[in-house]
């Protein structure tokens, strides 16, 4: 019985070792209750991924990184760099961002002052003309 349990989802597990996911600790049927639950869309990604396109790769092994956990795996050492990787190009570009930020906000404070001072030029104006 614990065979064909076994034989019957071999070919998922086998994906998500290939992946890089630690299965140690992890029972049959624990294994096979995620395999046809919760990992299933993973499994089906990372199989039906053109290995050609390495940001569809890196998107399909990023989700497994951050599905399994939740479920309680632990990431081997090729799935938790795509997740340092990810989390460090989010930082990077919420950085960028908040130069770009910075940088917009100098710029409509430039253009607030020459307003202003345009205001003020237009007022006296209009006082000097009455």
């Amino acid at each position: 019985m614990l065979q064909l349990a076994a034989e019957a989802c071999w070919g998922d597990i086998q994906v998500l070792l290939d992946a890089g996911l630690d299965l140690s600790g992890k029972t049959i049927t624990r294994l096979r209750h995620d395999c046809t639950g919760q990992l299933d869309k993973c499994i089906t990604d990372l199989r039906e991924v053109d290995g050609d396109d390495e940001e569809a790769v890196f998107r399909t092994h990023l989700n497994l990184a951050r599905k399994a956990p939740e479920l309680g795996y632990q990431l081997g050492p090729p799935l938790a760099r795509v997740r340092e990787l990810a989390e460090s190009k989010a930082e990077g570009e919420i950085k960028a961002l908040m130069e770009e930020n910075a940088e917009l906000r100098e710029a409509i404070k430039e253009f607030g002052r020459r307003k202003e001072r345009w205001l003020r030029r237009s007022d006296n104006k209009k006082r000097k003309g009455c």
